[in-house]
């Protein structure tokens, strides 16, 4: 209740409040931020998830402002480490599981199981060679990663 009452304050037509501080965590549950338009993340979570929620809270309908992200990193501390293990950890979420484009293949998938009609030879070698390249972006963040 207390939580909801202090967004709705920071929320509100002509509000003077102009920082509302949360930790990603609790940042990234269930709650819209739509009168924010800065994010400044001064302390990363070890999953990359929580930072994306903890910044999706100001991504919601109703947003009009450009919102900008900032990290705040301390170099030569574990946050540096952190942070590009992080990136690594959403790059490979990316590889494998794209923009939706995981989904779209299990659904190419069932239809083909179930016999549909109009899946032509191209189509599938088209699918084959955008697998690959995949496997090869996949390939080479896991290199990249094991270097560090």
């Amino acid at each position: 209740e207390r939580r909801q009452a202090a967004i709705d304050r920071f929320s509100a037509e002509g509000s003077t409040t102009f920082l509302f501080l949360l930790g990603t965590r609790a940042g990234g549950v269930g709650i819209n931020l739509v009168a924010a338009d800065t994010v400044i993340i001064y302390d990363p979570d070890w999953n990359p998830q929580n930072d994306v929620q903890a910044q999706a809270r100001c991504h919601r309908i109703g947003q009009t402002k450009v919102v900008s992200v900032y990290r705040l990193i301390t170099k030569g501390t574990y946050e540096t480490t952190m942070y590009g293990r992080a990136n690594l950890k959403l790059g490979l979420e990316h590889a494998i599981i794209g923009q939706g484009d995981y989904l779209a293949r299990q659904g190419e998938d069932k239809e083909g199981a179930e016999g549909a009609s109009g899946s032509s030879s191209g189509g599938s070698k088209a699918r084959k060679k955008a697998e690959a390249e995949k496997a090869s972006e996949i390939e080479s963040l896991l290199r990249n990663g094991a270097q560090e």
